[in-house]
């Protein structure tokens, strides 16, 4: 069985509205993907890495330390 997310209304979607002090914790996948093709596959078959957790807004790579800290 194979789920399909159809996630075209997310490219491109802004970002949340940034707050004083508060980290955006955010993880980052990276996929193998054919430009030329009408649709990505994201899946375990594509999938190259997972990143983080680390703060968007800082870019410093998530720690309790910094998550008891205000965000820069």
């Amino acid at each position: 069985m194979s789920v399909r997310i159809e996630v075209v209304g997310f490219h491109g979607a802004p970002l949340p509205e940034r707050k004083p002090g508060e980290h955006m914790w955010i993880v980052l996948t990276m996929y193998r993907v054919n430009p030329v093709a009408d649709r990505y596959d994201l899946d375990r078959e594509n999938l190259l890495t997972i990143e983080g957790p680390g703060c968007y807004w800082c870019e410093q790579p998530y720690t309790a330390e910094l998550a008891s800290r205000p965000c820069k």
